[in-house]
């Protein structure tokens, strides 16, 4: 008896914390969705401003439009983006530990097919910002 009491207060455990990284998985997918709009609109300055304080420490306001111009113009105009993968991190290579989630999209633009990649850092409790995106 005592065992399957363990054994059922554990799976609820797993459900528990499985159904908070979805929710977290969730929030982030949703900001990063909000961002990837300012970058299709090429409201760059405005996405730098959505961005967290570890992306602005790598580039300025000048330089992120710049550069994100320049990262995107060689493949067109977006025509559809479908979220593949979602992974949970606690540490990025040269970033400090955090909470982040990297989202991977498929993403097809008028004159080619890529791999796009926001990665998102917990900012405060339940406020993600893009701390780095890139095209592969």
């Amino acid at each position: 008896m005592k065992l399957k009491i363990c054994l059922i207060t554990l799976l609820c455990f797993i459900c528990l914390v499985f159904s908070a990284q979805q929710a977290f998985a969730q929030d982030a997918q949703t900001a990063a969705d909000s961002w990837l709009q300012l970058i299709d609109a090429k409201q760059y300055d405005q996405s730098w401003t959505a961005s967290s304080q570890g992306l602005k420490n790598m580039f300025n306001q000048f330089a992120w439009g710049i550069r994100t111009q320049a990262l995107k113009a060689p493949y067109g105009n977006l025509e559809t983006r479908t979220l593949v993968n979602t992974e949970s991190k606690s540490s990025i290579e040269n970033l400090p530990a955090a909470n982040y989630i990297v989202l991977t999209y498929n993403s097809k633009y008028s004159l080619e097919e890529v791999t796009e990649e926001v990665i998102l850092k917990e900012d405060a409790p339940d406020q993600w910002k893009v701390v780095l995106y890139n095209i592969k």
